[in-house]
């Protein structure tokens, strides 16, 4: 990973792989655990804001995150960047998307890993992208390594805390749209892109031909 560029190649990083039989990451003292199946979705380190943003706003950790999702949000930073030319924004993500739980063994208990998921909200229009049906075992693909701060910012990859996330308030968000005039040109530019034709898969694209991981 590190020579195929998913990984920072800077000298004095170490990245080391879970032993064998290892069921639950068990990090060491400042270790981060990282998923190969999402760094190869777009995420990126040291962490975008908007995905710090998004893991804040929602409170959940990477882990609570399925594969799709992670693509989900991927698009969306590709979009707001590459054809809005914006940075992204949480408020505009709000706007679009609407959470889903997903139950475990039960309704009431909720997944571990994969514990919420995004969908398009139905009154929103969004270029749309099919996820994978299956993605057996991508739990599995973690790893440990440093963390990787970014510049000027305290907070960055979080600390990981076995458990599903706890539903918060914010999982029930209405769509409200925020009523600043940046944002407006934005949904409006977003729904002409849909209409011209643009798909989810066009968006994932432009930023996984270039190599580049949006967030």
């Amino acid at each position: 990973m590190v020579a195929e560029g998913y990984l920072p190649a800077t000298e004095g990083l170490a990245w080391r792989a879970a032993p064998a039989g290892e069921v639950t990451p068990s990090p060491q003292a400042g270790e981060k655990v990282y998923r190969k199946a999402q760094l190869v979705r777009g995420v990126s380190l040291p962490i975008s804001h908007f995905f710090l943003f998004v893991l804040n706003h929602y409170r959940v950790q990477p882990h609570n995150l399925s594969p799709n999702s992670i693509l989900v949000l991927s698009n969306f930073a590709a979009l707001c960047k590459g054809y809005l030319g914006i940075r992204p924004r949480l408020d505009l993500f709000v706007s679009f998307f609407t959470v889903k739980r997903e139950a475990g063994r039960s309704k009431e208990e909720l997944r571990n890993c994969d514990t919420i998921s995004f969908n398009i909200r139905p009154v929103r229009r969004f270029p749309d992208i099919v996820g994978h049906e299956s993605y057996k075992n991508w739990q599995r693909t973690y790893f440990y390594g440093p963390d990787i701060p970014l510049a000027g910012r305290e907070v960055t990859y979080p600390d990981f805390v076995d458990g599903a996330a706890a539903e918060v308030s914010t999982w029930i968000s209405k769509a409200s749209l925020p009523s600043d005039l940046d944002a407006s040109r934005a949904i409006r530019r977003i729904e002409w892109f849909v209409e011209t034709g643009l798909i989810g898969l066009d968006l994932a694209m432009c930023w996984f031909i270039r190599r580049i991981q949006p967030l």
